[in-house]
Parts: C-alpha cells; sequence; structure tokens
C-alpha cells in the first residue's frame, strides 16, 4: 500500500521456502491486481511496471528487517 497506493491483501499459495530458518526474515513474493500467473511455468514472465514495484517493496521490507 506504502509503494503502490494499492489496497494489499494476504494470500496463501503452495510451496516451500526456507523462511522458518531465517531468525529474523520472513518468505513473501508480490503478485500484483491482474497479474498473469506463469510462475515455474514455460515462458515465466513478469510485467516490468510490477518488477519495480517488487524491487522497492523488497528492498524495503530488507532494510526494515535489518534494523
Amino acid at each position: 500500500e506504502e509503494h503502490t497506493g494499492q489496497k494489499g491483501e494476504e494470500q496463501i499459495i503452495g510451496g516451500g521456502t526456507f523462511g522458518r530458518l531465517l531468525e529474523r526474515g520472513v518468505a513473501y513474493g508480490a503478485m500484483f491486481p491482474d497479474y498473469i500467473d506463469t510462475m515455474h511455468q514455460a515462458n515465466e514472465f513478469m510485467d516490468l511496471d510490477d518488477l519495480f514495484n517488487a524491487t522497492a517493496i523488497y528492498a524495503d521490507a530488507i532494510y526494515r528487517l535489518a534494523k
């Protein structure tokens, strides 16, 4: 919400991560409205605007977790 101006909502998907092994961390990813889900499929892609928004969100999260 802070970076995109859009209402954020939690989503739960299947899969595994190493997040549980981190002392101060969380596993998550960005999926934006109208996102075409091609994750782990042939010709996987991401819209560049979504990629740039996700990068800003990840950078902010890393900064906040490292404080």
